[in-house]
């Protein structure tokens, strides 16, 4: 069978091999059935492993798994679960590439056969690895269940690139019985990720596990195509985008909500008095802030008040699960959450200040009219988007304001969003697109029209219809259970988030 993909490695085997004799305390230790021919093939075989399994790691999401093989057979392996002859390795991303490369070698000779054959090829043997790919998100209403997902049986295999150099050709392979699970597109950046995490290792011996660049200049083309007609920055902080209309449209409605409607001016005021309160509980920049709420005007009054604050939001779902918080608490050191009344007692244990945002305890702040942080910049930190964490430990993804501003910007122009424009704050709080669905309509001097927390079909149609909204974004699931003439004043329908079906709208 044809490889996936095939790169020709960025190091040579010597390399391979002074790292090797650089990472082994006393290679003159070795027994002399170990010298010779067999050293060096060892030694690119054990240096390859470590980082293949660096690799898979990262690709993976996952910190534990299962190694074996034989370096002097030319065979190993990473996989993600228990098999015969293989031993138990977790990696600690701060640890470093040397300590792991004897934890790897001794998870190795923990099993190995007590007479190793002799090699005097330098052909190596297949790697293979286990790795997950979810063929749906994790259930929201039941994130203990553990769904079954296709496995994709990797392999690389090393050759000569030709008879005269001393460089080597690494191939990827795939032994699924059926269509494998890995697309080409997908085969080659993992193994570009791979060439790239090895001359890393070569260049960077010293560095950590998580420091390990695997950025390679295939991914940087990618990167080059995907952002070729993308906007420049837009050096603007998040909520000074938003909260601009304050001045010059103080009176027009910013949130329409079922439980409260807010002008800008209004908006601009509560989040202001909220900000300096949050500064004095410890807020800076560069600290990340909880945010937990149901549908709700207030929660978006919170996320405004922690940007002004300098700080950085992390939205999350009342029902994620414990570890799932747990993680993203520990990873992120938050010290501080903005909720909702009826969600204080069950953070209290998790997070040291919780701080309940109602309209009560807004109006009791006192009047600030001054700017709350001078410290924040552009380049700041403004809120971190978390995977699920289906395939392990959640990822996060630390967005700047610069950034985020500049995709807002274009999203409003691309819609052609303007001040008559109503929007829905139709997702829950913890998906990235909820946060255009208030960002948005307010960069563009709109309005943000939040539904009430009911979560059928019927009240999702009542909610439009209310709040008069004519722009949404919504899942193609939801989308294709309404109907236009049900809802005369909705104009634009985003569709995203799920596999294109079949839509009633044209």
């Amino acid at each position: 069978m044809a490889p996936i993909a095939t790169v020709a490695l960025l190091v040579r085997p010597d390399d391979l091999l002074a790292l090797y004799e650089g990472f082994v305390s006393d290679p003159s230790s070795l027994s002399n059935e170990c010298r010779g021919d067999v050293l060096p093939h060892k030694a690119s075989l054990a240096i390859i492993h470590l980082a293949w399994t660096v690799t898979v790691r990262r690709w993976a999401g996952i910190d534990t798994f299962r190694v074996g093989g034989n370096y002097f057979r030319g065979v190993c392996y990473v996989h993600d679960r228990d098999i015969p002859h293989s031993a138990l390795l977790h990696m600690n991303p701060e640890t470093s590439l040397q300590e792991l490369f004897h934890q790897l070698s001794g998870a190795m000779a923990a099993d190995a056969p007590s007479v190793p054959r002799k090699v005097t090829s330098r052909s190596l043997g297949n790697y293979s690895a286990t790795i997950c790919l979810p063929e749906s998100p994790r259930p929201i209403q039941k994130c203990e269940a553990t769904e079954k997902m296709p496995q994709t049986s990797l392999h690389l295999e090393f050759s000569p690139l030709t008879k005269t150099t001393d460089q080597w050709l690494v191939h990827l392979h795939s032994e699924d019985s059926a269509e494998p699970s890995l697309t080409s597109a997908m085969g080659a950046s993992m193994l570009h990720a791979f060439n790239q995490t090895l001359n890393s290792i070569v260049e960077s011996p010293a560095c950590s596990v998580n420091a390990v660049d695997m950025c390679s200049e295939h991914h940087f083309n990618q990167i080059r195509a995907f952002t070729k007609d993308i906007s420049p920055f837009n050096n603007t902080l998040l909520h000074d985008l938003c909260l601009r209309h304050a001045k010059t449209q103080p009176n027009a409605c910013a949130i329409d909500s079922w439980d409260g409607n807010l002008t800008y001016e209004e908006l601009d005021d509560l989040t202001s008095r909220l900000a300096h309160h949050l500064i004095a509980q410890g807020v800076r920049p560069d600290t990340f802030v909880l945010c937990c709420f149901p549908k709700s005007t207030w929660a978006i009054v919170g996320r405004l008040a922690i940007l002004k604050a300098g700080g950085a939001y992390i939205s999350i779902d009342a029902s994620d699960p414990p570890f799932y918080l747990e993680s993203i608490i520990r990873r992120t050191q938050t010290r501080i959450m903005l909720t909702a009344p009826e969600y204080v007692m069950r953070f209290q244990s998790m997070v040291s200040t919780v701080v309940e945002v109602t309209p009560a305890v807004l109006s009791s702040l006192p009047v600030k009219n001054s700017v709350a942080c001078r410290d924040v910049r552009p380049d700041s930190p403004c809120l971190i988007l978390f995977t699920s964490g289906s395939t392990g430990a959640p990822k996060g993804i630390i967005q700047e304001h610069r950034s985020y501003a500049t995709a807002i910007y274009d999203y409003v122009a691309m819609l052609g969003l303007d001040a008559s424009s109503r929007v829905l704050q139709f997702d829950d709080y913890a998906f990235d697109i909820s946060n255009n669905d208030f960002l948005a309509p307010l960069t563009a001097g709109g309005c943000c029209c939040v539904p009430t927390p009911e979560k059928t079909i019927a009240a999702l149609r009542e909610n439009i219809n209310a709040l008069r909204v004519n722009m949404t974004f919504l899942t193609p699931t939801v989308a294709i259970q309404l109907g236009p003439r049900d809802m005369p004043t909705l104009k634009t329908v985003c569709i995203g988030g799920e596999p294109r079906i079949y839509m009633k709208f044209d």
